[in-house]
């Protein structure tokens, strides 16, 4: 994997979060929807029919495991922009650059409009950008680039 694949599943994982939170919600609504008829006592022999206990030990599983999900993308994005973060100190006009690709996935002309540069000088700083990252993380481009595509998601 290269280092701009990595940098770019930041903006894969704010989406996915939002669909992981979605989920999250639509599965809180239907556990609160979930009402109980008690007017009517009866005895059951079996426990086997009472479903609702199951529905809801389900409903909480899938909320844990999506939170899971969350933490760990949110343990990966911060983990990116401490990469984008070690450029901060040398040219902040880098850093922007970055921020707006990555963590803001937005296109070049995007970033190119936000930083009032054109394309291509936006694509040249972007280039020096990662030339920075990969001077000044040496280790951590090197764990990267040795990862698999499918390791992100």
């Amino acid at each position: 994997m290269t280092l701009e694949e990595y940098l770019s599943s930041a903006s894969y994982m704010n989406d996915h979060i939002k669909i992981l939170l979605d989920e999250k919600a639509k599965l809180y609504q239907i556990a609160t929807a979930i009402n109980c008829d008690m007017s009517k006592e009866r005895v059951q022999a079996s426990a086997s029919g009472d479903k609702l206990p199951n529905i809801i030990a389900k409903i909480i599983d899938l909320e844990r495991q999506i939170d899971r999900e969350i933490d760990a993308y949110i343990d990966r994005k911060r983990a990116i922009r401490e990469l984008i973060k070690s450029v901060l100190p040398v040219s902040e006009i880098q850093w922007r650059v970055l921020v707006y690709r990555y963590m803001m996935g937005l296109c070049w002309d995007d970033v190119a409009d936000k930083c009032n540069y054109s394309v291509s000088q936006i694509k040249r700083i972007h280039k020096a950008a990662i030339e920075e990252i990969r001077r000044q993380n040496p280790k951590k481009v090197s764990e990267i680039e040795k990862m698999n595509r499918n390791e992100l998601e």
